[in-house]
């Protein structure tokens, strides 16, 4: 792509980039410390506690534990919910 076709396209995004970037990195549904449970994916079911937010990335990091040892997961925020 040229620089100018770029430049149009940029033009004709609502908001642009810096527009895109906050939907992306909304505010976290849930702070340190928190208990969730996971709604998605391999770990669904399961509960844990919030050790981190990782708001540039959209994710939480829940320690589960599994097989009896606590496990650091890195799940985005639409996969976890609080308890």
């Amino acid at each position: 792509m040229t620089p100018r076709e770029v430049e149009r396209m940029m033009r004709e995004t609502p908001g642009g980039p810096e527009q895109e970037a906050k939907e992306v990195h909304g505010k976290p549904p849930v702070d340190r410390g928190d208990r969730v449970k996971v709604k998605d994916g391999t770990f669904a079911g399961m509960e844990g506690e919030v050790k981190e937010v990782i708001e540039a990335k959209s994710q939480v990091r829940v320690e589960l534990v599994i097989f009896g040892r606590p496990v650091p997961v890195d799940l985005e925020y639409w996969q976890v919910e609080p308890v």
